[in-house]
């Protein structure tokens, strides 16, 4: 038998990178149109320079903040029970 609980939290975590991943494909296009703009020379050598360089911060900035809360979470387990909201 199938865990109805798995399968909610596998289908809640599909729609949380969906969801994100939109996001940061919008973000992505915004500002390739307003440097499209600004740019005087539309060379496809700085096209890809500007690509590339983006798309490696968009795809590490997520992973990085991902590493970050996991440390922060080790470390907030031994007083979180001290902090009260």
């Amino acid at each position: 038998m199938l865990n109805i609980q798995r399968i909610q939290y596998c289908f809640i975590n599909i729609w949380n990178i969906i969801i994100i991943s939109f996001g940061l494909s919008l973000d992505a296009f915004a500002v390739s149109v307003a440097n499209g703009n600004i740019v005087k020379s539309k060379k496809l050598f700085h096209a890809l320079k500007f690509a590339i360089s983006f798309s490696f911060f968009q795809m590490f900035m997520p992973l990085i903040g991902w590493l970050m809360g996991v440390r922060f979470q080790k470390i907030m387990g031994n007083i979180d029970h001290w902090i009260a909201f």
